[in-house]
């Protein structure tokens, strides 16, 4: 288990590199494309999930990811084509990853605001969305 989770503090505003410098202090800057620029990455036994909300997300997807401030409910939708029996997905669901989440209201904004660890009260495979695409939503 990493010892990083206390780098992180609800509120925090944080970059995508400022992040990905927190899981790895000695690799200089996180290189370009990949899991770190889209709607998740797994470091370790740890997952790093970036969320937009009310926003279309700079792939053209505009899920209805949602965050509730006073009760600290986030919904959270998957990348198209992915399910509750998928290896990610199954150690979410046994509680064998972390999850941090972290959520950004403008897809121009660089920086990420960290909502916290989560844990799942429900899900949902094959999630309709506009686009007909399915989801997995947390």
């Amino acid at each position: 288990m990493s010892n990083l989770t206390s780098r992180f503090f609800k509120g925090v505003q944080l970059t995508r590199n400022e992040i990905w410098q927190s899981f790895r202090p000695n690799q200089g800057n996180k290189p370009k494309g990949g899991n770190w620029d889209t709607g998740y990455t797994i470091e370790g036994d740890e997952l790093i999930a970036f969320l937009n909300i009310g926003a279309v997300g700079r792939t053209g997807y505009d899920f209805e990811n949602a965050y509730d401030s006073e009760t600290e409910l986030v919904t959270w939708f998957r990348k198209p084509n992915s399910h509750s029996k998928q290896p990610t997905f199954t150690k979410l669901l046994d509680r064998n990853l972390k999850s941090h989440f972290f959520a950004r209201w403008d897809s121009k904004n660089t920086k990420f605001t960290y909502l916290g660890l989560g844990r799942i009260l429900s899900f949902q495979d094959d999630f309709p969305i506009e686009n007909d695409q399915k989801q997995f939503a947390l």
